[in-house]
């Protein structure tokens, strides 16, 4: 069985999300919302430390991060591959991987929040505000 905790603006939930979709993949959602601070919750720290989502967990084993993740569902699952056959075909899938967590993933953070959350944050007030800036930790 597979339990995926998601965020619905998540880019890197919403990877994963189209990994399993392709590999046909039936899985159960926990929704983590991140804009009320779901992320920083005991529990799902426990499974997930950096209190970010994705967060797979196969068979009680945990899995976090997004590439990784996908890596895993291609490895376990032959159904719909989604990498190449051609090692280095594979090894240039991997080139855009890296430059996706290295470099994409961190401009659509920023452009994500202020596009689509910064609303959601304002509604709660100059003390609300403040309070979720401050629990979110610095990068």
């Amino acid at each position: 069985m597979f339990e995926l905790y998601h965020h619905g603006s998540s880019v890197c939930a919403a990877k994963v999300r189209m990994c399993m979709h392709e590999k046909d993949m039936d899985w159960t959602g926990h929704y983590i919302d991140i804009l009320k601070g779901d992320q920083f919750d005991p529990e799902y720290m426990k499974l997930n430390p950096k209190a970010v989502v994705p967060t797979l967990v196969h068979d009680g084993e945990v899995i976090c991060d997004s590439t990784i993740i996908c890596e895993y569902l291609e490895d376990i699952s032959s159904h719909h591959p989604l990498r190449p056959a051609d090692p280095l075909e594979r090894t240039r899938v991997l080139y855009w991987t890296k430059a996706v967590d290295e470099e994409l993933h961190p401009a659509c953070g920023f452009v994500t929040f202020l596009c689509s959350h910064r609303h959601t944050v304002w509604r709660l007030g100059e003390k609300g505000m403040k309070k979720f800036l401050d629990s979110t930790p610095a990068l």
